[in-house]
């Protein structure tokens, strides 16, 4: 199975790309800040997307 990571999928773009993803049967692991929203985008495809949590600008 094909894997993405994609960085601020929870909204715009990134979010649109991890369901274009999901949809043609691709793992896809979202990163961002937001917890919740994450979540949210999560939940159109949530046996693709996988929601990860932090803050990838502090090192």
């Amino acid at each position: 199975m094909k894997t993405a990571l994609i960085t601020g999928a929870s909204r715009g773009i990134g979010q649109a790309l991890a369901w274009q993803l999901a949809a043609h049967d691709i793992q896809v692991f979202i990163v961002g800040c937001r917890l919740e929203k994450l979540t949210a985008t999560a939940e159109r495809f949530p046996d693709k997307i996988i929601p990860i949590q932090a803050d990838i600008g502090e090192a």
